[in-house]
């Protein structure tokens, strides 16, 4: 345990609740050691100090949410043979076999997340960008190889005109547009 953090030592501030929490095995950052706390997984009190409201932390608090931390096993996927892929604490994939049905279920739960998650996330190849007369500004990003920020910053200049189009007003620019802003630069 890091010095001053004796039986004695019964709340901390958030320097010293980082410190001892890295001292636990847990690295975090004041922010998000902050967002923990706005979540409510971990209990703090506020006390007036001189520059005014000042996190107040409780050892054993501490302690407790660092063995829920350091204790989590995440499964991240299944293999090929049925068994549970999970990081281990230095993050390499180790498989692990879980025994009886619920190695089955969670096999055909994961390979489901992953259909979900290869699905969800469609992709156009270039190809496809050049048969459209209109692009989305991340279609956009995809077919012209121009950063994100060059096209926002060319449409906010006047130099690329885009039209809000939709619900929620997604911009499209022409492609025709975006090839003679393109020439134009050169």
């Amino acid at each position: 345990m890091p010095a001053g953090f004796g039986a004695s030592c019964h709340s901390m501030n958030k320097a010293e609740a980082i410190e001892f929490l890295k001292a636990s095995g847990v690295k975090m950052s004041v922010r998000t050691l902050q967002r923990h706390v706005s979540k409510g997984e971990l209990a703090v009190a506020y006390v007036r100090g001189p520059k005014g409201d000042e996190t107040d932390f409780e050892d054993a608090e501490l302690r407790r949410f660092a063995e829920r931390l350091t204790s989590k096993t995440y499964v991240t996927r299944a293999n090929d043979n049925g068994a549970a892929v999970m990081p281990d604490a230095a993050g390499h994939e180790n498989a692990m076999m879980i025994a009886g049905a619920r190695s089955s279920a969670l096999t055909e739960l994961l390979a489901a997340i992953e259909a979900a998650r290869v699905s969800s996330t469609p992709t156009s190849t270039i190809s496809d960008l050049a048969h459209k007369l209109r692009l989305t500004v991340p279609e956009a990003v995809r077919y012209s190889g121009l950063a994100r920020g060059e096209i926002e910053r060319a449409i906010a200049g006047g130099k690329l005109s885009a039209v809000k189009r939709g619900p929620r007003g997604a911009r499209v620019i022409r492609r025709s547009d975006l090839e003679a802003y393109e020439k134009r630069k050169a």
